[in-house]
């Protein structure tokens, strides 16, 4: 009776019984092209309502995580609109094969769905989109449980298409990309474990190995792994581990300086290393611009730790010691614990200010306390700039730091060794240097070398190459036989085959990446001994215009020396597509 009163309630009440159903429906197709954007705090991102981001928490447990983009929840949204056995075929960013938000997502995909094809045409967002996008398409069919053990999934990768649309429209571009496309899943489909058409290259990959993987990142090139090479063989991946630069966190320009300025400063040589940025790391060498980086950290007994953190063992005050344990002081620049009288007398008069910490310093310094005064005072003198720093709407002290610290300072011990391996995060070519000096750089930089990770491979690769050389070489000439390898033509191309661009067309050095290229033994002294010396003279040449040429006779020499090496593993896949 009370509904024929009130018609408006009626179409309320049947609007409701009708969408009740809809979300109770399970459907045999799901498909689409759903929006995207990052979940940050401001209205113009797609989602930034606290409770609406509660809500999805709830609804998305695998896609709604950390920063995620959007999409991500309409992924896990076409999982649960299916039937078991429905498909789904999605238009998105390509963003969910690596990114740490979605490796929940990645995890739903390879455990409750049969992953059959993944697209990625990462150039051609422009092309296809007028945006600079990331699209890529995947087709999955929902299982609900992980039956899809012996599946492989049909992965198309995308790089630049050089010269290959030369003359064409824009229509015609597009239809050259599908084209592509089509021919290369056409061979895949055809059981080649492989394929390579223009720019697009394809490969089959296991669904458990996808599952494997998930926690990491999804490699769809379909590369070799340390168990495509030859017996005993290393990969770099093994021998070095892969650590990025450090990050500051505001104040630059208290931190990175000329050399010549940090040598007015009088700053103390153990805190000042010279520093590189990205672009100056070039094949082989190191262009350096006489920047320094000033880096408050140090090693003491095999431990990194701030470079003004109190040596008990140095303080022979036993009242003061006693001291320093009561009131839990463990840094000598922490300025707000205050040690005697004197330090409390100071700081009731105006509070912890410049002119404040400047006096607790020199009463510290005359106490003994500070290492490095030099540097302890210029710090001093930037303490309200340095202590004010804010990241994220926190304080520098909220991130578990000093008021003087980096944001992400890494590692000391790794951070300052004197011989490893740089490169640059994100490069088109390889370029990979030796760094025997111990340079220090950004985020953007990579320092890679053995570490406490891989010292059993490491050990053992020094073993093995003692044997065959007859000598034992020094960790510099092993790097520079590392580094031969890691700079081949071989590594370059698998740099480019099968891997995701940026949109900007840079590829990321990975730790996936590394995995890839082998360090093999060589085959006799002698090979060993002439792959080292060229190196080594590669390192001192300038590069410029005039020595291109000797530089790359010098290249095509090494080469050859790794032929016999290099050729192995393209035998290996020769023999596997045959096969196929």
């Amino acid at each position: 009776m009370f509904t024929q009163m009130n018609s408006r309630i009626q179409l309320a009440a049947d609007s409701y019984d009708r969408y009740r159903k809809i979300m109770d429906t399970k459907f045999d197709r799901v498909f689409g092209n759903p929006p995207w954007g990052g979940v940050l705090k401001g209205p113009l991102a797609p989602v930034y309502d606290t409770a609406k981001k509660e809500h999805f928490a709830r609804m998305f447990r695998s896609a709604a995580r950390g920063k995620y983009d959007v999409y991500g929840l309409f992924v896990e949204r076409s999982l649960q609109l299916l039937k078991t056995g429905g498909h789904f075929a999605l238009l998105t960013q390509d963003t969910y094969l690596d990114k740490e938000w979605a490796r929940g997502l990645r995890n739903l995909l390879a455990s409750k769905a049969r992953l059959d094809f993944i697209v990625d045409l990462n150039p051609f967002g422009q092309l296809f989109f007028h945006a600079m996008n990331a699209p890529c398409a995947t087709a999955a069919a929902y299982t609900a449980d992980e039956s899809a053990t012996d599946t492989e999934c049909l992965c198309v990768t995308s790089h630049a298409a050089k010269g290959a649309f030369q003359e064409l429209n824009t229509q015609q571009r597009r239809e050259k990309v599908v084209e592509t496309v089509r021919d290369v899943l056409g061979k895949l489909a055809d059981r080649k474990k492989k394929a390579q058409v223009l720019f697009a290259s394809g490969a089959r990959i296991a669904q458990q190995k996808l599952r494997d993987t998930a926690n990491d990142r999804w490699d769809l090139s379909g590369g070799p792994t340390k168990g495509d090479f030859p017996e005993g063989w290393f990969t770099a991946a093994e021998l070095l581990e892969m650590r990025q630069g450090v990050t500051p966190g505001g104040c630059l320009d208290v931190f990175l300086m000329d050399k010549n300025r940090a040598k007015l400063l009088n700053l103390e040589d153990d805190l000042v290393h010279d520093a590189i940025k990205s672009k100056q790391l070039e094949c082989w060498r190191v262009q350096w611009k006489n920047k320094t980086l000033f880096y408050p950290y140090h090693v003491k007994g095999k431990k990194s730790e701030p470079a003004f953190t109190i040596q008990w063992d140095e303080v022979k005050d036993e009242r003061l010691k006693s001291r320093l344990v009561q009131i839990s002081l463990d840094d000598a620049l922490d300025f707000d614990k205050q040690i005697d009288s004197r330090e409390l007398e100071i700081i009731r008069k105006t509070g912890i200010n410049n002119e404040a910490v400047s006096k607790l310093l020199k009463h510290r310094i005359a106490l003994g306390l500070v290492n490095y005064p030099a540097a302890a005072k210029y710090l001093v003198e930037n303490y309200e700039r340095l202590q004010s720093r804010v990241f994220k709407k926190k304080n520098i002290r909220d991130f578990n730091r000093r008021w003087y610290e980096y944001l992400w300072p890494r590692d000391a011990t790794i951070m300052l060794a004197k011989q490893r391996i740089l490169s640059p995060t994100l490069i088109r070519q390889v370029r990979f240097v030796l760094d025997t000096k111990g340079y220090l750089s950004d985020h953007a930089c990579l320092m890679i070398q053995p570490t406490e990770k891989t010292k059993r491979a490491w050990e053992k690769f020094v073993e093995e190459m003692q044997v065959v050389v007859g000598e034992q070489l020094s960790k510099k000439e092993l790097l520079q036989y590392c580094l031969a390898f890691l700079n081949s033509r071989y590594a370059q191309e698998r740099l480019v085959t099968g891997h995701r661009p940026t949109p900007k067309g840079f590829y990321t050095i990975t730790e996936a990446y590394l995995k890839e290229i082998p360090i093999p033994k060589p085959s006799d002294r002698r090979t060993a001994k002439q792959i080292i010396r060229v190196v080594d003279e590669l390192e001192r040449r300038e590069f410029d215009l005039t020595e291109k040429r000797e530089v790359e006779a010098l290249e095509d020499k090494l080469e050859a020396a790794m032929a016999d090496a290099l050729n192995a593993v393209s035998a290996h896949y020769e023999k596997a597509a045959r096969a196929d």
